[in-house]
């Protein structure tokens, strides 16, 4: 992975851009793609007219018609997103294939803004913007694929010759890996109204929370939204995750679970497991394969961090 100074110098080079824009271009283009001015203003420093009017006059090089480098983007409540979209800025940063620079939904439009502000707000975390170098850092902190997130694509047309085609960490959720600071930062991005992609999370990324307490670093699991009814509730089921692994080996802890829910003795006990009757299947199915194992505890924190700028009420209301 390049640094922040070489991919600077490589978009400046390549765009025209002064050194400050370059920067800014290099940084937005590889972390989210989009990004609000307000944004741009964090990246510049503190929130004053003097930052402001740098923040603005980085923008409007960015978005010069000459240049050719950057949209404006729509999205109801939301002033001036720009979309880092041209091939040429992502040729130079060595990643011409990166889905950033394609114009995407609404929804992933505002995930990648909420990435991108826990980003800044985290700068001094090792943040892994793309594919190669969140897989790069896992290989070299010893842990293994299997524990990667991943997607699997099959051949798009019949007959095709392809193989099918692996990725992995396709959400680009922000990660960061610090072994030497014995630290690991892995979140989730949910932009919705409900808690349901904590669930698809967990499947996905559970294993990798493990695999970096093994290889000595302290996860600490992030929920990412801009809705504040979604933070009690996010932090209590991180909370309660972060209590499982506490206590070690997963099939051990859901058995725990189960007992819970069955003293409870309530429907909502049983909701985990889509009802009573899965949650008994569950557990048959635990014992068969041959009960609790030997998982060691993993020792971890949690937050349900909550965006102050990517909010269509603060956005109409902040200063350019």
């Amino acid at each position: 992975m390049v640094t922040d100074e070489e991919a600077a110098r490589k978009v400046a080079e390549t765009t025209g851009l002064p050194p400050k824009a370059a920067a800014w271009t290099a940084f937005a283009a590889l972390h989210s793609g989009v990004f609000l001015q307000s944004q741009c203003t964090a990246w510049c420093g503190d929130n004053n007219p003097s930052t402001r009017k740098s923040s603005s006059r980085i923008v409007s090089q960015m978005l010069d018609p000459d240049r050719n480098i950057c949209d404006e983007l729509p999205l109801g409540g939301y002033p001036r997103i720009v979309h880092v979209r041209h091939h040429s800025v992502y040729r130079a940063l060595g990643e011409p294939d990166n889905r950033n620079r394609r114009r995407a939904a609404p929804d992933k439009v505002l995930e990648r803004l909420l990435g991108l502000d826990y980003v800044l707000e985290h700068r001094s975390e090792r943040w892994l913007p793309t594919e190669e170098a969140k897989t790069d850092a896992c290989r070299a902190a010893g842990i293994r694929a299997t524990a990667w997130p991943r997607k699997d694509y099959l051949p798009t047309a019949e007959g095709s010759n392809a193989g099918r085609a692996v990725r992995h960490f396709v959400e680009k959720w922000p990660l960061a890996l610090d072994p030497p600071g014995r630290r690991a930062v892995i979140t989730v991005v949910a932009p919705g109204t409900t808690l349901s992609r904590l669930n698809t999370w967990r499947r996905d990324y559970e294993e990798l929370v493990r695999q970096c307490a093994a290889a000595g670093m302290r996860p600490h699991l992030a929920h990412i939204s801009n809705r504040p009814g979604l933070t009690d509730k996010a932090q209590a089921r991180l909370g309660a995750l972060v209590r499982e692994l506490a206590e070690g080996d997963p099939a051990a802890a859901e058995i725990g679970r189960i007992k819970r829910a069955i003293m409870k003795c309530t429907d909502e006990a049983a909701e985990e497991w889509g009802g009573w009757r899965r949650m008994l299947a569950r557990s048959r199915e635990i014992h068969a394969k041959g009960g609790p194992g030997g998982v060691p505890p993993v020792e971890a924190t949690a937050e349900a961090w909550l965006s102050e700028r990517v909010r269509p009420e603060r956005a109409r209301g902040a200063p350019a």
